[in-house]
């Protein structure tokens, strides 16, 4: 749902509260984002410019009482890339 962060924006500043998530992880995915599409056939490397804090889940999230990580099992491409950058942040 492409508005959902609009709502969300909108209900922060209603409600005073900081926005979720967090301008700096936006502003970071928008340059990830343009990046990836920079990139074009010839797969050029860009140094991203931007970065963020740590995110920590919602409120809402964490008393969902909902373990995702018990509700599907990762799959075998994910625990494979899981493996190579586990190795890859090692060195």
């Amino acid at each position: 749902d492409k508005s959902v962060g609009l709502a969300e924006m909108a209900d922060a500043i209603a409600v005073g509260r900081p926005c979720f998530p967090s301008p700096d992880f936006i502003l970071h995915v928008t340059e990830l984002t343009l990046n990836i599409q920079r990139a074009g056939t010839e797969s050029r490397t860009h140094r991203m410019a931007t970065d963020f804090s740590p995110l920590s889940p919602r409120p809402e999230t964490l008393s969902s009482g909902i373990d995702y990580g018990r509700r599907r099992p990762p799959s075998a491409i994910s625990r494979l890339i899981n493996g190579v950058l586990d190795r890859m942040h090692r060195h």
